[in-house]
């Protein structure tokens, strides 16, 4: 499984580095639609590779590395993984610049840990850049061994590491009833969750462009007491991590239909004791592409989307979660 994850996370920076061409190319070889601009080419590709099972991704593997060939790609050279990253990051700062005045602003995070020994873990961020850049890390108490950057997630101090969580591992324990949809090829059919940026326009925005089958398509129609398709938002460093929360004024827009979010007002902040819910967008779905946009004007905290055809879970598994009761000498 290790293996398989480090060609797929080799294979990520390889796509990023492709051109639109390239791209075209590949998704014709799989069978896949090859219009759109250069970001959904990247996006329906990637979804490809991540949706496959441990026997595709050599198919995968081998039609990308071929393409990367023909464009003169070193696709085993040990630098391209950052170097594709970098340009990434490149394009994603060119695209949605960062307020100067929100950057002079940014209160400091104090001194970090002194001794900080050699730590075995991968770093998985909203970012793509998979190194520590320097600004310092927050790793997962929620078991995963992943990290992410300090300044991606909006940390004002070190001392918050000791609660954070990462939206993958909150992700599992927030629904009691829900959950992500196993694949018969391995997995889980959610998608990859996308911070939610600044935007000169809109304030805070987040958008993701996916593939929805014909068969899940059918799913979604047969069974619509036992699947769906969620949509849903945390915010990162929250101070209840179990729940679901969206951002102040959000409005949600799925191939042009616009959902409702709450069910309070849109500018009440959630108290500790406030809980909100997933949307569930089947309905505006369609086979092909989907584009899914979160628009939060005047939110200045950080929020990150999260996209998931779910499936409700067995009563066994309900009563997994559910502790045992305690004795009476244990209570007191």
């Amino acid at each position: 499984a290790e293996a398989t994850e480090r060609r797929v996370e080799r294979l990520r920076a390889v796509i990023m580095a492709l051109r639109v061409k390239d791209l075209q190319a590949c998704l014709v070889r799989l069978g896949l639609p090859k219009s759109g601009t250069k970001p959904i080419l990247t996006t329906r590709l990637r979804s490809e590779l991540e949706g496959c099972g441990s026997s595709d991704v050599v198919h995968v593997e081998q039609v990308i590395e071929e393409e990367a060939g023909r464009s003169a790609i070193p696709a085993h050279s040990p630098l391209l993984d950052q170097q594709a990253w970098d340009r990434a990051s490149l394009r994603i700062k060119v695209k949605h610049p960062t307020d100067p005045k929100a950057a002079r602003a940014m209160p400091s995070l104090g001194q970090p840990p002194q001794a900080q020994p050699a730590q075995p873990h991968s770093v998985r961020c909203f970012c793509g850049v998979s190194i520590n850049r320097g600004r310092g890390l927050f790793r997962c108490r929620g078991g995963c061994s992943t990290s992410q950057h300090v300044h991606c997630i909006g940390a004002v101090s070190y001392k918050q590491e000791e609660h954070f969580w990462c939206e993958r591992c909150r992700l599992q324990l927030l629904d009691p009833f829900w959950g992500p949809l196993p694949l018969s090829s391995g997995g889980t059919a959610s998608i990859r969750p996308v911070k939610l940026h600044h935007n000169p326009q809109y304030g805070m925005m987040g958008e993701r462009v996916f593939q929805l089958t014909r068969s899940q398509k059918s799913m979604l129609l047969a069974f619509p007491d036992k699947c769906k398709f969620q949509v849903a938002c945390l915010q990162l460093l929250d101070e209840v991590p179990f729940r679901f929360h969206w951002p102040k004024y959000a409005r949600l827009t799925v191939n042009g239909v616009v959902f409702s979010c709450y069910s309070r007002p849109p500018d009440l902040l959630l108290k500790a004791s406030g809980r909100d819910a997933p949307v569930d967008i089947s309905s505006a779905l369609r086979v092909g592409d989907n584009r899914v946009t979160l628009v939060a004007p005047g939110e200045n905290r950080y929020f990150a989307m999260l996209l998931q055809l779910a499936k409700v879970k067995e009563l066994e598994a309900v009563r997994a979660l559910v502790h045992a009761p305690e004795d009476k000498e244990e209570g007191m």
